[in-house]
This record gives C-alpha cells, structure tokens and sequence, in this order.
C-alpha cells in the first residue's frame, strides 16, 4: 500500500495519454523568429523545416509516412481482388499471395519511417502495451483511415471500369454467423499482431546475460532457445515473418469472416460505399484481438525477468566462468535458462 500512495498516478496517465508528445508539439509549433521575403525562400524554408529533426517534424513525416504506407497497401489488395474479380478468376492463392508480398516491401520500405504498422488494430496494440502513447496513436489511426479510404477510391474511380467500392465491402459468408465471424476476425488478429511483437519489437538478443531472482536462488538466462536465435535476427527477417503471417491468414478465415484482419481495409469500403451493416464484427474483433496478442506475447517475454542493475553486473560475472553450474560468490547455483524480454515504451 505504501508503494501505491507513493505512485504519482497524474504523471502515470500523462505518460500513457500523450507520453512526451505534448511538449514536443508545443515546442515544434512556435513561431520562427523571422519570415522569408521571397516565394523562393519560402519553399526553401518549407523544405529545411520537412526534413528538420526536430521532434515535431519527425511525428509529422511518420504520420503522413503511415498514410501512404497505408494506401499502398490497400490499393495493392483491393486492386488485386478487383482485377481477379473484372477477368472472372477465382483464384485464392492471388490475394495472398498479393497481400504477403506486399507488406515485406512495404515493411522494408516504411519501417524506418513510422514503423510501417498500416493496421489500426496494430497500432492498437502499441498503444495498449505502451509502445506508443495515445495521442500519436490517434494520429496513427487517422492516417490509416484516411490513407485506406483514398485507396478505395481509386478503385471506386473509372480506372476499374463497372467495379465499385461496393464490391469491395467485406461481410461474412451467407452460411456465416455474425459471432462465428467475430470469433475468427478476433483469432486472426490476435495471431498477427502476436507475430509482429514477438518479431519486430522483440529485445532479448543482447549477448550480456540476466538474472531471474526465484526468491531463493539467482538464475543466469543465457537466451538459450531450440535454435540460434537473437533479437537483432528476428528482427532482420521481421518483414518476411509478418508477410508470410498475412499470407496464410488470407486462407484461414476468408469463407467465414472474409478475412480483413484489418480495420483500415473495412472502413475504407464502409465510407465509399455507405454500407456499414455488421461492421462491428471487424472493428470489434480485430482491436481485441490485437489488444490480447500484445498481451499474450508480454506474457511469454518478461516472465520473471529481475531488470536491476546489480543483478546484471551479478550474471556478467557469473557467465564469465568457464562452467555454468558453478556455484557463485552467494554458494548459489547458476541455471542456464531461456529467457527473453520486451522492450521498454517508447513513450
């Protein structure tokens, strides 16, 4: 109890809303000390300030990265299904095949930029496991709205002659319950965005080792896993991962929910359309999806972790011995185990 009253709770919610977002916005958006004289110098300022750092202009290229990003990848679904569906094809293996491919290049490209997560229900997920506060996080999301909306108009548009936005609405299958639909969105979300932080936002490969303190003896983690595995690794093929995720998940629900596992990709065709009817069964299922996939990845990653900093120096010490099992300085044994870690919030 002593340590709840000590707990500034006001800065806690500060720091989960808007992290350090607001101080970064008041500070990026003050005045500059002087005006350019000519349109020349205006373009030219315009541009220093695009491509400035300071923190300002850094969330506003990410969010406006993540708007393209997004429409990218909406546009090369939909087009995919819209060219399939003017030839009279019918062929599964075409949109997964599109949608995989895809979102390896795009991660790749974008990944640097805003994090390339062109999925609301995965920007859910950061903002739930305060990897990103929820101020930059509804930035996020109406970049992604907005980009996947733009998408769907191109294809709304004359360039796909007698095919409408209409066409592109996903509903579950005639045969399909609401609930059943529900249940598979919630499914499928929840095992990408499970793939996605287990892969691009993992941190256990630092080669130092740590101590897990059971309460009666310290334990050294050495990262031992089936095969040779570090975060620096995963994430090198994180791309490919979540691409192939996306790909095998086009199979997995697509004669039940439709298979969106995206709430950007559902909206998009809602607006152009006009025809929201059970809509709900994506937003729904695909944010708590999302949300439990984030949190059942933290589960697997800091079980029992001891982050203090005498313990590391304790495990540095302990894994510099030629044999393992050892006892330490304490008379305690040294277990090598496998453990790994998530990171810290960003915000």
């Amino acid at each position: 109890m002593e340590k709840l009253r000590n707990i500034d709770w006001g800065h806690q919610l500060r720091s989960f809303l808007i992290g350090s977002d607001w101080e970064m916005l008041k500070e990026g958006t003050r005045a500059p000390t002087s005006m350019p004289s000519s349109p020349g110098g205006a373009i030219r300022g315009a541009t220093r300030m695009w491509y400035g750092a300071s923190p300002l202009m850094i969330t506003l290229r990410a969010v406006f990265g993540e708007l393209t990003c997004t429409f990218f990848f909406i546009l090369v679904v939909c087009a995919t299904g819209a060219n399939l569906a003017r030839a009279g094809v019918k062929d599964p293996v075409a949109p997964a095949l599109a949608t995989g491919l895809c979102a390896v290049a795009l991660i790749y490209s974008f990944a640097d930029v805003s994090g390339a997560h062109f999925n609301p229900a995965v920007t859910f997920g950061t903002i739930v496991r305060r990897k990103t506060s929820v101020l930059k996080g509804v930035f996020y999301m109406v970049a992604q709205f907005t980009g996947a909306t733009l998408a769907i108009l191109i294809i709304h548009s004359p360039i796909f002659p007698n095919f409408k936005g209409a066409n592109l609405v996903i509903k579950p299958y005639e045969d399909a319950s609401a609930w059943g639909s529900f249940v598979m969105e919630f499914f499928m979300t929840l095992i990408l965005v499970y793939v996605i932080f287990a892969t691009a936002f993992e941190s256990a490969g630092s080669d130092k080792p740590r101590v897990i303190d059971t309460g009666r003896r310290k334990m050294v983690a050495q990262n031992l896993t089936i095969y040779a595995v570090t975060a620096n690794t995963k994430a090198g093929f994180a791309p490919i991962a979540i691409g192939f995720t996306l790909g095998f998940l086009c199979f997995v629900g697509s004669t039940v929910s439709g298979g969106a596992f995206n709430p950007a990709r559902v909206f998009g065709a809602n607006i152009v359309s006009g025809d929201f009817e059970k809509s709900w069964i994506y937003y729904l299922g695909d944010f708590l999806g999302a949300a439990c996939g984030a949190w059942l990845q933290l589960l697997f990653a800091t079980a029992h972790v001891g982050e203090k900093k005498e313990e590391t120096q304790d495990a540095e010490a302990v894994a510099t011995r030629s044999n393992p099992s050892q006892p330490n300085n304490d008379g305690e044994e040294a277990d090598s185990i496998a453990l790994t870690s998530i990171n810290e919030p960003v915000n």
